[in-house]
């Protein structure tokens, strides 16, 4: 999220693992910990595999606040939440930019109780919702004919359609999807076009690896790039 600017980079990653190592009280309490120290400095927190820590932010994604009213006209009024760690609960700033997002792989949202996704905005981000947001600014500095008609298209749209239509052919009609093992539709090839991109000082994106020189020749039916690939 941070590397294709989807969130801001100043925000914190709260993100607790499964191992072993990773499930003691102590891990469990330093991660509340950066949450707390998030909240009274008004920075934005990613939860990730949060599900240990959640109870604990149970007044805050509620929003059951405290106010304490400001002493003057011109001041700012203060609010607390209660933040618990394990049986103790303790009142906590919760600056006002504050945000929480968390994180729930798709694979188990139908498990997350329904109380608890409804405290949130919804948004299901995937791997081509980040490919497609990636390249929505990038200069279209190639054109093809489609359909009769001359489009204008970046080079990791026009590598896009080729694989996919390399994986249609060959990996879905051709061998009946046993050709490529492993191979997530709408997620694969998006996820090995972002990997080929480095960021370039905020101007853009570049290709990563080394120059590719070739011609796309189609019949009438299909896209026809107009000029030559080159780095």
């Amino acid at each position: 999220l941070k590397s294709n600017q989807l969130i801001d980079n100043s925000a914190i990653i709260v993100e607790l693992g499964d191992f072993e190592d990773d499930t003691t009280e102590a891990v469990y309490a330093q991660a509340i910990l950066e949450v707390k120290t998030a909240m009274t400095n008004g920075n934005t927190v990613v939860l990730v595999n949060s599900g240990p820590i959640n109870n604990s932010f149970y007044d805050v994604f509620n929003k059951h606040f405290t106010t304490i009213a400001a002493s003057d006209k011109d001041g700012s009024d203060t609010y607390y939440a209660n933040i618990a760690l394990g049986s103790y609960s303790k009142p906590v700033i919760v600056h006002p930019n504050f945000k929480i997002v968390v994180h729930i792989p798709l694979s188990e949202f139908k498990a997350v109780p329904l109380p608890f996704i409804n405290r949130f905005e919804k948004y299901i981000i995937s791997v081509e919702d980040v490919f497609a947001s990636t390249i929505k600014n990038m200069d279209k500095n190639r054109t093809v004919y489609k359909n009769n008609e001359r489009v204008a298209m970046t080079d990791y749209e026009i590598y896009y359609e080729g694989v996919e239509d390399f994986v249609h052919k060959v990996h879905e009609v051709g061998q009946d999807s046993r050709f490529l093992y492993g191979i997530v539709p709408k997620e694969t090839i998006s996820s090995l076009l972002l990997s080929t991109m480095t960021d370039s000082s905020g101007s853009g994106h570049q290709i990563n690896r080394a120059p590719l020189h070739f011609d796309l020749e189609y019949s009438e039916e299909e896209p026809r790039v107009v000029d030559k690939l080159e780095e």
